[in-house]
C-alpha cells in the first residue's frame, strides 16, 4: 500500500512538472536601449534582471503548459534622468506623458514545438501616473511592471492563445 502511495505522489509530481514550461527572456543591444539607467547611471544590470524576472513570472502564470521566447529590443524607463536642483546628483523624475514607460519587444508562444503565436509589441502606458498601482512605491520599477502586466492581459488574457 506504501509502495502505490508514493508511486502515485511520484506521477502526480511529474504530471504538474509537464505543466511548467519555460520563459525565455533576451535583450537585444541593451547599449543602444533608449533609457535604462538609475540616478546615478550604474544599474542597468539590475533593472534589465528585474525586468526579466518580471517577464518570466507573468509568463509563467498567463502561460502555464507553454513556451514564451521574449526579445526585448528597447527600453525607455518611466520617469526621466535630471540634475537635482542644488548639486551634481541625478535622480529620476517622473512628470507626464513624455516621460512614459515603453518596451519594445518579439515574442514567440509555443507548446511542444508547435508554434502558437508570434507578434511584435510597443508596450507604452501613457497614463503611468493614475489609477491604482499594486507594486510598492519602493520599487522602481513599479509604473513598467504594471505596463507589463497590462500587455499580458491583454495579449495572452482568456482565450487569447490557441491550445490554452
Amino acid at each position: 500500500m506504501k509502495i502505490t502511495r508514493a508511486m502515485i505522489a511520484l506521477a502526480l509530481s511529474l504530471a504538474g512538472g509537464w505543466a511548467s514550461a519555460t520563459v525565455e527572456v533576451r535583450f537585444v543591444n541593451p547599449e543602444q536601449f533608449s533609457d535604462i539607467k538609475d540616478a546615478n547611471f550604474r544599474r542597468q544590470d539590475d533593472y534589465l534582471e528585474g525586468l526579466q524576472q518580471h517577464f518570466q513570472k507573468m509568463g509563467e502564470k498567463m502561460l502555464p503548459g507553454k513556451d514564451l521566447k521574449i526579445e526585448i529590443t528597447d527600453v525607455d524607463l518611466a520617469g526621466r534622468i535630471e540634475p537635482r536642483r542644488h548639486g551634481i546628483d541625478m535622480i529620476r523624475i517622473l512628470r507626464d506623458m513624455a516621460d512614459s514607460p515603453m518596451i519594445q519587444l518579439r515574442y514567440v508562444v509555443s507548446q511542444n514545438g508547435t508554434e502558437l503565436k508570434r507578434g511584435e509589441a510597443r508596450l507604452w502606458d501613457g497614463a503611468y501616473l493614475t489609477g491604482i498601482n499594486r507594486y510598492s512605491d519602493g520599487d522602481p520599477l513599479r509604473y513598467d511592471k504594471r505596463m507589463i502586466d497590462k500587455w499580458f492581459l491583454s495579449e495572452f488574457g482568456p482565450a487569447k492563445v490557441a491550445g490554452k
